[in-house]
C-alpha cells in the first residue's frame, strides 16, 4: 500500500475518533477524544495533499493522477494546480479545505459534529477517487494540463468555490443550533468570488468574448448564490433554508460528476465511478431536510398581511431564482436545451424590475434625491451613448431604468450611515454590474477582424480600450464588448462590501 493511501485511510479514521468520541473518554476533559482525532485527521489530510503537489512538481509519472494532469513542459505554477483540474485531486483539496475551516467552528459542540460527520463524507469520496493510484508502467513524461486551464484566473477558480462549499457546510451545521450572518455572508461571498472569476476565465479563454454562457453548471452554482442573496436579507433565518444551499452545492457536484450533462455543459466529466456516493450524499441531505420540515410546527395565520420593499425584493430574487432553476433542469428532464433567450430575457426582467424597485426605496430614503438624480441619469446614458456611438430610443430608456440607482447612489453617498457603508457598497457594485451588462449586451457588436494581427494558437486576443474590449479569435472573427471590464469591477466591489460586512461587529 503506498504511503499516500495510509495518510488517507489515516485521516478518516481520526476524523471517526471525532465523530464518536462522545461515546469515549479520555482524561477529565470529554472533548480531548474529539481533539485528538480532528488533529490527526487534519495533519493526515494536510501531508496527503502537500504529497500529490510534491509528486507532480517532481514529476512522478507511475501516478496515475499525475501522468493524466502534468507534464515536464508546464511552469511550476500550473503543475501545483494540477492538484484541482482533475476530480480526483478536487475532492482532496476539497477535504482539505474543510478540515481547515473546521478550526472556526471547534469550540461550538453540536455545530461541530454535524460539520465532522460532513467532512467524514468528503474524506470518504477522496479515498474512493483513489488519487494516489499507479499505473503499470512509468512513462517518461506526462500528457500534460489542457490548454484551456492554463490560466491564472482558472489556478483561483476552484479553490474560491471550496471555500464557498466549505462555508455553506458550516451553515448547514449551524442550522442545527443557531444560523450566523457571518457566515451566511462568507458563504455568498466566496461562492461569488468562484462565479465572477471563472467569468473572466472563460472571458478571456473560451474564445466567445462573453462572460456568461448560462451552462447548466454555472447556473447550479448560481442558485444556491441567489439563495444567499435572499438569507441576507432575512432578519431571521430559518434552519430549512439554511441546510438548501449547501444541498444545491452538492447537487451541482453530482450533476457534473454523474455525466449527465455531458452534451450540455463544457465544466461536466464524463460519468464518474464517484457518482454513486454523492448521489447517496445528496439523498441523505435531501432526507435530513425532509425530516426538519415534518417536524415543523405549522405557523399561526397572520391576522394582517404587510408587504414592504425589502418583501418585494425577496419575492422577485425567489422568482428569479426559480426560473434559473427550472430553466436549467428542463434539458436533463425533457431533452430539449432551453434557450439562451429564455436566460437572458429572464435576466433583464429581472433587472429592470430591481432597479425600478430600489430607485423607489432610494428615493422615499432620501426624498429630495429623485430631481438631481434623473439628471444625473440622463447625463450618464448620454455619456454612454456618446463613447459608444449608438443611440436607439427604447434601449436609452431601458438604460436609464438601470442607471438611476446608481445615480441615486452617487449623490446620496454622503448622507449614508457608517455602520451602512458595507451594505451599501454591496449595492452600488451590484447597479454597476448590471449597467455594465445592459451597456455591453445592447451596444455590442461582432464582425471579421481586417486588420492584420497575430493571435497566439488556440487562444484569443484581447485589446483593450478606454470603453470596451475587442475579443478576437484564431480565426479572426471578433466581439466588441463595451464596458466589459465594469462587469468585473462592479463584482468586485460588490464581494469585498460582503466580506467586510461579514467582520462587522454587530453582525451575528
Amino acid at each position: 500500500m503506498q504511503i499516500g493511501q495510509i495518510l488517507l485511510i489515516g485521516c478518516l479514521i481520526g476524523n471517526l475518533i471525532a465523530i464518536l468520541s462522545p461515546y469515549f473518554k479520555i482524561g477529565k476533559d470529554k472533548n480531548h477524544l474529539t481533539s485528538i482525532g480532528y488533529v490527526v485527521a487534519l495533519s493526515f489530510m494536510t501531508t496527503a495533499t502537500l504529497l500529490l503537489i510534491y509528486y507532480q512538481i517532481n514529476g512522478n509519472y507511475q501516478y496515475s493522477y499525475v501522468y493524466q494532469h502534468t507534464s515536464s513542459d508546464l511552469p511550476l505554477f500550473y503543475r501545483i494546480s494540477a492538484l484541482w483540474s482533475g476530480q480526483e485531486g478536487s475532492f482532496m483539496l476539497w477535504a482539505c479545505i474543510t478540515l481547515w475551516m473546521n478550526l472556526f467552528i471547534i469550540h461550538e459542540e453540536k455545530v461541530n459534529k454535524v460539520y465532522q460527520i460532513i467532512c467524514c463524507g468528503l474524506i470518504c469520496l477522496t479515498c474512493f477517487s483513489q488519487p494516489f493510484g499507479i499505473l503499470n508502467h512509468k512513462p517518461l513524461d506526462g500528457q500534460g494540463l489542457n490548454l484551456a486551464l492554463r490560466n491564472p484566473w482558472m489556478v483561483l477558480h476552484p479553490p474560491i468555490i471550496f471555500i464557498s462549499y466549505s462555508a455553506m457546510a458550516i451553515v448547514f451545521a449551524q442550522s442545527f443550533k443557531f444560523v450566523s450572518k457571518k457566515w451566511v455572508l462568507l458563504s455568498w461571498t466566496f461562492l461569488g468570488a468562484g462565479l465572477i472569476t471563472g467569468s473572466i476565465w472563460a472571458y478571456q479563454a473560451l474564445g466567445w468574448g462573453g462572460f456568461w454562457a448560462w451552462d447548466p453548471i454555472e447556473n447550479l452554482a448560481l442558485v444556491p448564490w441567489l439563495l444567499l442573496t435572499i438569507m441576507i436579507h432575512e432578519r431571521d433565518i430559518t434552519s430549512l433554508k439554511a441546510r438548501i444551499p449547501f444541498l444545491l452545492a452538492v447537487f451541482g457536484t453530482f450533476m457534473v460528476r454523474s455525466g449527465l450533462l455531458n452534451k450540455l455543459s463544457v465544466h461536466s466529466y464524463a460519468s464518474s465511478k464517484l457518482c454513486i456516493p454523492i448521489l447517496i450524499a445528496f439523498l441523505g441531505l435531501l432526507f435530513i431536510i425532509v425530516l426538519g420540515l415534518l417536524k415543523r410546527k405549522p405557523r399561526l395565520p397572520r391576522k394582517k398581511i404587510s408587504l414592504k420593499l425589502r418583501d418585494l425584493f425577496k419575492i422577485l430574487l425567489n422568482i428569479f431564482l426559480l426560473a434559473v432553476l427550472i430553466g436549467t433542469l428542463c434539458p436533463i428532464i425533457t431533452g430539449v436545451d432551453t434557450p439562451i433567450a429564455y436566460f437572458n430575457d429572464v435576466a433583464l426582467v429581472w433587472a429592470v424590475t430591481y432597479s425600478i424597485l430600489f430607485s423607489i426605496h432610494r428615493v422615499h430614503q432620501y426624498k429630495r434625491a429623485l430631481i438631481i438624480g434623473l439628471v444625473v441619469d440622463i447625463g450618464i446614458v448620454i455619456l454612454i451613448s456618446e463613447m459608444t456611438q449608438q443611440f436607439h430610443l427604447w434601449a436609452s430608456i431601458l438604460l436609464a431604468c438601470v442607471c438611476l440607482p446608481l445615480a441615486l447612489q452617487f449623490i446620496s453617498i454622503q448622507k449614508i450611515k457608517r455602520e451602512n457603508v458595507f451594505i451599501e457598497l454591496i449595492h452600488m457594485g451590484l447597479s454597476v454590474m448590471i449597467v455594465s451588462i445592459i451597456v455591453s449586451s445592447l451596444f455590442g457588436s461582432e464582425g471579421l477582424w481586417l486588420e492584420p494581427l497575430k493571435v497566439v494558437e488556440g487562444r484569443t486576443m484581447i485589446i483593450h480600450q478606454l470603453f470596451g474590449d475587442f475579443v478576437i479569435q484564431e480565426n479572426g472573427f471578433y466581439n466588441f464588448k463595451p464596458m466589459i471590464t465594469g462587469v468585473f469591477i462592479g463584482g468586485g466591489i460588490m464581494l469585498t462590501g460582503g466580506f467586510f460586512e461579514a467582520f462587522r461587529k454587530d453582525v451575528n
